[in-house]
């Protein structure tokens, strides 16, 4: 063999060489006109985008491209025919032949004739659809768990000892109180929002967390920039060094606040219930004293009035003393049925119009003989423009009987009590002022609670009056208040709606 048919044999082989080179590249190949038609397409191109050799060599790229991604593959085209980039790379998708998009990468690249102008287009090809399914369920899984974060108020964190880093972070920003769309990148970040008072507690954990591994667990409160307090639970755990150095702190911090909020509700529960069943006891404890006296005063009464030798006046006086007793028990009984109709929002009341000023100028007259027998002025005091209120009489005539009779009984002789009536607004506020020994400022925000006394060694009743106030005119939708100075004296004053 001469030299010749040497160099011919060499040419054709690496002709063949390149030809096996293309036929079996893992990657599509292709050579398609300016116009955008196939002209030459690789198996592995027939593989990726579905189609025979022949069907591809009959059609555009144009016309399986995905249509949002072909503007801009076109105008790369027309860069790369006028010279003004050598070459492009471009993710686009393309339409297989059973209707599915395939995801691939194309580097094009213009290959030019002896005078500088486009001869044909080669574009190489990568599928790349599995690694697209792949990073959609990554996207989809932290989604999925930037979802779950946000649902649970709780943001994660990764943290470099020896950087003094956040290396990252999820959720965390939002969970702290930080603006949406701000990222915290270091611990210092964070720091800033912890309440002053816990600052030091949590940076002596992260002390410890850092020089002797010990894992981190603290709650503490974070201020919001609108002053919002935040109760923040953060929990984490340290990864060492193979030598044993602590490297990472990897936690989760959780707004626990509405779980403290219901501790401390279910505690505040606890402790009210602790205090009614303290207050039922002692309540118990005066009603059944209250009880048992008027009960053996009838007993005894009856057992006179019973005698076959007993006079009829001294029958008579007996039967009274039972009366009276017995009226003494209805009132408590009353009262007791009241308080538990008030506290289930059931208290009966019948308004209708009613005018105050008679109403007052009654009650005068029913305590006028009371006040003079104690020696005390009963004054009253109403305008004479008074509108009517909607209102039940039975019920407002009982509030007056409590409060002109407490404030009667607490007066010193010499004293005086004044009952007014007065327009105010659009409503009537009456007020018992009276002259007495007044009631200490600690004692007044217990006034109208149900069996509160005073005095619990008084034996002046069970408590119920001053809560059957309140729970009558709270019923009118009226409000009641008591102002009172020590050695001055007292004034309840409650208004009802015209």
């Amino acid at each position: 063999m001469n030299t010749s048919e040497a160099s011919l044999g060499s040419d054709l082989w690496f002709a063949r060489r390149n030809d096996i080179t293309i036929e079996r590249a893992p990657v599509g190949i292709a050579h398609f006109d300016r116009d955008g038609r196939f002209v030459f397409v690789n198996p592995q191109l027939c593989t990726v985008l579905g189609y025979s050799r022949d069907e591809l060599q009959a059609m555009t790229f144009q016309e399986i491209s995905f249509p949002d991604d072909l503007p801009h593959c076109l105008a790369m085209m027309a860069q790369l025919a006028e010279g003004k980039i050598p070459k492009f790379t471009h993710e686009k998708r393309f339409e297989r032949r059973d209707g599915t998009f395939t995801y691939t990468r194309v580097i094009v690249t213009a290959v030019r004739d002896d005078m500088g102008g486009v001869a044909f287009y080669l574009g190489i090809i990568e599928d790349l659809s599995e690694q697209w399914a792949i990073d959609q369920a990554r996207q989809a899984a932290e989604q999925r768990l930037s979802l779950a974060l946000e649902a649970s108020a709780t943001g994660i964190y990764h943290y470099d000892f020896t950087k003094q880093a956040l290396v990252w972070a999820h959720n965390l920003a939002n969970v702290l109180g930080f603006p949406d769309g701000e990222e915290l990148q270091t611990l210092a970040g964070a720091v800033e929002v912890i309440h002053p008072d816990d600052l030091p507690t949590v940076l002596q954990h992260l002390e410890r967390s850092a020089t002797q591994g010990d894992d981190f667990d603290v709650e503490f409160r974070v201020v919001r920039p609108g002053g919002e307090l935040r109760w923040i639970c953060d929990r984490a755990r340290v990864t060492r060094d193979p030598d044993g150095t602590p490297r990472y702190l990897t936690g989760a911090c959780i707004d626990v606040t509405q779980r403290r909020e219901a501790l401390a509700r279910a505690n505040d529960a606890r402790a009210n219930a602790d205090r009614a069943i303290r207050s039922r006891d002692e309540v118990l404890a005066v009603v059944a004293h209250d009880l048992r006296n008027p009960v053996h005063t009838i007993l005894m009464a009856a057992a006179v009035a019973e005698l076959p030798t007993i006079a009829a006046a001294e029958r008579d006086k007996q039967l009274g003393v039972i009366r009276r007793t017995a009226r003494a028990m209805d009132r408590l009984i009353r009262d007791l049925l009241d308080v538990t109709q008030i506290e289930m929002g059931q208290l009966a009341i019948h308004p209708q119009p009613l005018n105050l000023g008679g109403v007052v100028e009654e009650i005068i007259a029913v305590f006028a003989p009371r006040a003079a027998a104690a020696g005390l002025r009963l004054i009253g005091d109403v305008g004479a423009d008074l509108p009517d209120v909607n209102a039940d009489r039975e019920r407002i005539t009982q509030v007056l009987n409590n409060l002109v009779g407490n404030a009667l009984k607490f007066t010193p002789e010499s004293g005086a009590v004044t009952i007014s009536a007065q327009r105010r607004g659009a409503g009537v506020e009456v007020a018992i002022v009276d002259t007495g020994n007044g009631i200490p400022a600690a004692q007044l925000p217990d006034l109208f609670r149900r069996y509160w006394q005073a005095d619990r060694g008084a034996h002046r009743g069970v408590g119920l009056g001053l809560a059957i106030v309140h729970g009558i005119v709270e019923a009118h939708g009226g409000t009641i208040e008591v102002e009172s100075t020590v050695g001055a004296g007292t004034t309840f004053r409650f208004t009802l709606p015209a």
